[in-house]
C-alpha cells in the first residue's frame, strides 16, 4: 500500500501513463466530501483531459434525452451502429436490452452505475474516476461491480480509480493497487 502525503502527489500519480488497472484511493469520508471539488478541478487541468471521465453520485444524464441518446452523447459511434454496440455491451454488463428504452430515474442504483460506466466507455475515456457513494449498493452489487471493473480494465484498456472510505473495498482482490491519500 502506498501512502501519499500530499494531495498534489496523488494528482501527479494519476497523470502518469495508463496502467489499465483498478485503483482504490482510500480517504476519510469527510475528506472525500470536502476535497472532491478540488480534486475534480485539478484532474481536469491535466494534459489528458479528454481521456478522463467521472462517475459521480449526480449522473450526467440529461432528462430531456432518451437513455440511448445519453449513452452516445459524446461518442463518435454512428446511429446505424448503435443497436449492435448496445447488444454487445448489454451482454458484458449483464443488462437486458429493454433497459435502454426505460427512464434513467426508474433504474436501480446499480443499473445507473453500469450505464454511467458505459457512457464513459463509449465516450472513449481512458481513466475513469468513480467518486460515488458505494454504500448505496448492496453487498451483492458490490461483489458484482468490482470483478466487472477488473474485466473492463483488461478488455478496454481503461484504468479505474475508486475514491472510497471503505477499507473492505480497498482490500478486494479485484483492486490492483491501493493508495492512501
Amino acid at each position: 500500500m502506498k501512502t501519499i502525503e500530499h494531495y498534489q502527489t496523488f494528482i501527479q500519480q494519476f497523470s502518469q501513463p495508463d496502467e489499465h488497472k483498478v485503483f482504490a484511493v482510500l480517504k476519510d469520508k469527510e475528506q472525500i466530501v470536502t476535497e472532491l471539488p478540488d480534486f475534480i478541478e485539478a484532474a481536469l487541468q491535466q494534459n489528458q483531459i479528454k481521456e478522463i471521465g467521472f462517475l459521480l453520485d449526480d449522473s450526467a444524464f440529461f432528462p430531456s434525452f432518451s437513455l440511448t441518446d445519453n449513452l452516445f452523447i459524446c461518442s463518435s459511434i454512428k446511429d446505424r451502429q448503435r443497436k449492435s454496440v448496445l447488444k454487445e455491451w448489454a451482454v458484458l454488463l449483464e443488462l437486458p436490452m429493454s433497459i435502454f428504452s426505460d427512464s434513467f430515474d426508474n433504474l436501480s442504483t446499480f443499473q445507473q452505475v453500469k450505464l454511467q460506466l458505459l457512457q464513459l466507455i463509449l465516450a472513449d475515456k481512458k481513466k475513469i474516476i468513480l467518486a460515488n457513494d458505494f454504500s448505496k449498493l448492496s453487498v451483492y452489487e458490490k461483489q458484482c461491480l468490482f470483478p466487472l471493473l477488473k474485466e473492463l480494465a483488461t478488455k478496454t484498456s481503461i484504468s479505474f480509480w475508486l475514491i472510497t472510505d471503505d477499507q473492505k473495498i480497498a482490500d478486494s482482490p479485484y483492486i490492483d493497487e491501493t493508495i492512501v491519500a
